[in-house]
């Protein structure tokens, strides 16, 4: 994870075996938005990369998603 010097987004890193944009796909179908890291570069890199923003207040829901965005990524190894 990175430490963002500033704004509303964090860089993650996942396991080289997780492929984003598959879980950006599965988080769709619980309304859970990420942006998946190969859509920040024209060659076929950071898939196992993506981007979070954290611009909302806390709350349940967002604590609840960050739950399933774990679930299914763990899922995906």
């Amino acid at each position: 994870m990175s430490r963002p010097q500033g704004g509303f987004v964090v860089w993650l890193e996942l396991d080289k075996k997780i492929n984003t944009f598959e879980l950006f796909r599965k988080a769709l179908n619980y309304n859970i938005n990420i942006a998946p890291g190969r859509m920040y570069s024209l060659q076929d890199r950071y898939n196992n990369c993506l981007r979070l923003s954290y611009g909302y207040p806390w709350t349940r829901k967002v604590e609840d998603g960050l739950r399933i965005l774990g679930k299914l990524a763990k899922e995906s190894r």
